[in-house]
């Protein structure tokens, strides 16, 4: 097994440390979080990182921003916090600007084609989403795909079910910039 990174341990250290803090067991957390109990496991002894849907879903479970359970980046002494996409991806995610007691989250996702980010969820607040390269299909509550090319800007009300893919046959990677606010996902 490697050793577990800095990030991978102040991730786990941070969910072990909000779960305890309100007397749950890694069942409880688990089950709340819709995750199993060894996957949460894995997370607390920094021996995986959590996607960004995890993340979402644990902080949400612990009725707390994601952001809280990352360290604050942003700052030229603050190291990039990189996270896969989805579990097991080479999709990423990249923390830019954020942390605890920050009022806004800034990542920057790399995506391959055919991408898709399910389960869609919601969760308190909004988010703008800027294409920087390639395309992007958006969906949000029952509506159809809103297809997003390079340069294009989305405005989504958090609450709404909403989720993102690249279409299959899209001709290179994309590149997203996400900036969301007013977290503690639904």
């Amino acid at each position: 097994m490697e050793t577990p990174d800095a990030l991978q341990t102040e991730i786990g250290q941070a969910v072990r440390a909000e779960r305890t803090r309100r007397g749950w067991s890694m069942r409880e957390l688990a089950g709340r979080a819709g995750v199993s109990q060894p996957f949460l496991s894995n997370v607390e002894n920094a021996r995986i990182y959590p996607s960004v849907p995890t993340l979402y879903a644990l902080a949400s479970a612990l009725d707390i921003p994601p952001a809280q359970l990352m360290p604050v980046v942003g700052s030229p002494e603050a190291p990039p916090v990189h996270l896969p996409a989805t579990e097991g991806s080479t999709d990423t995610a990249r923390l830019v600007a954020g942390g605890p007691g920050r009022a806004l989250e800034s990542y920057l996702f790399d995506l391959g084609p055919g991408y898709a980010d399910e389960p869609a969820f919601s969760h308190e607040g909004e988010d703008v989403v800027h294409v920087l390269e390639g395309m992007l299909d958006v969906v949000s509550g029952e509506g159809e795909p809103v297809r997003l090319t390079a340069g294009a800007t989305l405005w989504l009300d958090g609450v709404a079910l909403h989720g993102w893919r690249v279409p299959a046959d899209a001709p290179r990677r994309t590149r997203v910039l996400l900036v969301t606010g007013g977290r503690g996902r639904k």
